[in-house]
């Protein structure tokens, strides 16, 4: 077997350091370019939110025309089909983070709403008649 030289024990030294007065400051973006891009972000949220409203607007005209052209007696058995219908829309969280989900585009909002005038009309209606008897 071979043998192995022993090496003296050496004590390992530290080399000396200055002692450290301040601390190195974390990295940090400039505040101008921190705001640029904030404002960025939120004319992008208006400018998405705006188009999606544009866009539901569009498609409920888009209703409309066809609901007409239903009626007039289209020479098919039907104009159009509806599905459900979302468009994108982004919302702020109460800690200023944003959500890029979806709405949903009530097609059918319109009759809902004149359905329930008519209700509404028809109960005072018979409310004034039965005051008058």
């Amino acid at each position: 077997m071979k043998e192995y030289k022993k090496t003296p024990n050496l004590a390992i030294v530290p080399f000396p350091t200055k002692s450290a007065t301040t601390a190195i400051a974390p990295l940090q973006f400039p505040k101008d370019n921190i705001s640029d891009e904030w404002e960025r972000l939120l004319l992008q949220v208006q400018c998405i939110n705006q188009m999606a409203a544009q866009l539901e607007s569009m498609i409920l005209e888009f209703k409309a025309i066809a609901s007409k052209l239903q009626e007039k007696g289209k020479p098919h058995n039907s104009t159009c089909e509806y599905l459900a219908v979302t468009i994108p829309w982004v919302r702020q969280q109460s800690d200023e983070s944003f959500i890029l989900t979806n709405r949903k585009v009530d097609l059918f909002q319109a009759e809902k709403d004149a359905q329930q005038l008519a209700q509404q009309l028809r109960q005072q209606s018979r409310s004034k008649e039965l005051r008058s008897q």
